[in-house]
């Protein structure tokens, strides 16, 4: 995984991938979206996200 992502960012291209894993999302995003019921509550940094307890409940997460 370490190596795709690496080439992904050389090549300056975009990978898009869902998960609930949230140590492999801290680790390779750079961007995310939450969701809630089909509808987008968060568009940002991982780092902020997981800082923010009311936005995980808000997500189940």
């Amino acid at each position: 995984m370490d190596e795709l992502c690496n080439e992904i960012r050389q090549a300056h291209k975009t990978l898009i991938f869902a998960t609930h894993d949230a140590d492999l999302t801290l680790k390779y995003a750079d961007r995310i979206l939450l969701l809630r019921d089909g509808t987008v509550i968060y568009d940002g940094d991982p780092e902020s996200a997981f800082a923010d307890r009311e936005l995980l409940q808000q997500a189940s997460l």
